[in-house]
């Protein structure tokens, strides 16, 4: 829905669709999310699943699994994902975040 809204430039339809997607993510399903085909072509999507991603990073579901995410777009699985791994690691690295200061 929020790519057709989107290809349409329908802007409440794009946002309704946008809330949608974002009420349904979850520590369960974000690292999926995140690091999709479909989250790399909008780049709204991107910063709010990313914002999402940085608050589930410390829950077991995401942390259990983040190292095969990041070994999967590093051997070439997800080549789409780059920019979020990027986005990712740098607001690690950024003071305050959690980072060595």
């Amino acid at each position: 829905m929020y790519r057709l809204a989107s290809k349409l430039k329908n802007a409440r339809l794009e946002a309704l669709a946008y809330q949608a997607i974002k009420s349904d993510l979850s520590s369960k399903n974000i690292l999926d999310e995140a690091f999709s085909w479909f989250t790399a072509q909008h780049i709204d999507i991107q910063k709010m699943e990313l914002r999402l991603l940085l608050e589930f990073r410390n829950t077991p579901e995401v942390s259990s699994r983040l190292d095969q995410i990041l070994e999967s777009v590093s051997r070439g699985e997800r080549p789409y994902a780059h920019v979020m791994l990027r986005g990712f690691l740098m607001c690690l690295t950024r003071r305050g975040t959690g980072g060595t200061k």
